[in-house]
């Protein structure tokens, strides 16, 4: 194992930079093996551009600041808790996040056939950026303690801590697809409610529409709101309402029908509970 600093001139801006040189066994280089484990600390004004890639598969994982690049042509941005997967063959830049001022982190290169295979089982081919990925860094923690503790005979266990990575990285990316499932479930059940706004309806109409369960959308869509559905759909229809009164143009009645209260003493009701004034009254002092 060697302790060294990489030259300052190939990383400028780097204030503190150390990294390990693990040896592993050629068969071990064939398979799956750790090629270097480092700890950067970067100061503001920081910026790497590979556009040829790199020479190993190399992930990074941000322990404070940020930092904002490009992998493979998407968009990026570090903060703490994320991992970065970058492969060998795609092209990278990245640059200290100004409004940060500093981007701290660990990095773990790594090599061998079974490198792509991991990230072919675990579905993170195309996958460059994870964020909230707090497991993944406790496995780090691990693999950078085991090489300052015990060198070269940690290989086999961190090439493991290696896998675990990949797992924490392919549970973070199924918890973010359930996530933006839920966050477009609830996105189709308000575009349903503003288009419906004048028609009758009901939680399990707006259910349907998102694909879930009454009781479950219940719970997301207050969770995500703020607010029960009814009183969502209550909320949107007396905002619609009062923009159509300051408009004029509509009776109080076709206000009212227009949207979902066909009987004008039930609008005259709910706008009044909502306002603290009757609909005519609010015509008066706003029309």
């Amino acid at each position: 194992m060697a302790l060294e600093p990489r030259a300052k001139s190939q990383e400028p801006r780097a204030s503190t930079r150390f990294v390990f040189y693990p040896s592993p066994a050629p068969e071990d280089a064939a398979l799956l093996s750790i090629t270097s484990v480092g700890h950067f600390h970067l100061r503001s004004g920081f910026a790497l551009d590979r556009m040829r890639g790199h020479h190993v598969e190399h992930m990074i994982y941000t322990l404070g600041g940020a930092a904002r690049g490009e992998i493979a042509g998407q968009a990026c941005h570090a903060r703490a808790g994320t991992l970065w997967l970058m492969p060998k063959d795609q092209p990278y830049r990245y640059h200290t996040d100004t409004d940060a001022g500093f981007w701290e982190g660990r990095w773990i290169e790594y090599d061998g056939g079974w490198a792509r295979v991991l990230w072919r089982r675990m579905h993170l081919e195309g996958v460059f950026e994870l964020q909230h990925c707090i497991e993944a860094g406790r496995a780090y923690e691990q693999v950078f303690s085991n090489f300052q503790t015990r060198g070269n005979a940690a290989l086999h266990e961190n090439a493991g801590l290696l896998w675990q990575i990949f797992a924490h990285a392919e549970r973070a990316l199924q918890s973010g697809k359930r996530s933006e499932s839920r966050e477009e479930s609830i996105s189709r059940a308000q575009r349903f409610i503003q288009s419906h706004l004048a028609d009758p309806i009901a939680l399990a109409d707006i259910a349907r529409e998102a694909r879930l369960s009454p009781f479950h959308f219940s719970r997301l869509f207050h969770k995500a709101t703020g607010f029960a559905p009814a009183a969502y759909v209550r909320s949107l229809r007396i905002s619609r309402a009062q923009e159509l009164l300051r408009q004029g143009g509509l009776s109080v009645k076709e206000v009212g029908a227009a949207v979902g209260y066909p009987v004008v003493q039930n609008f005259s009701a709910a706008f009044r509970g909502a306002t603290g004034m009757s609909p005519s009254e609010f015509v008066r002092k706003h029309g």
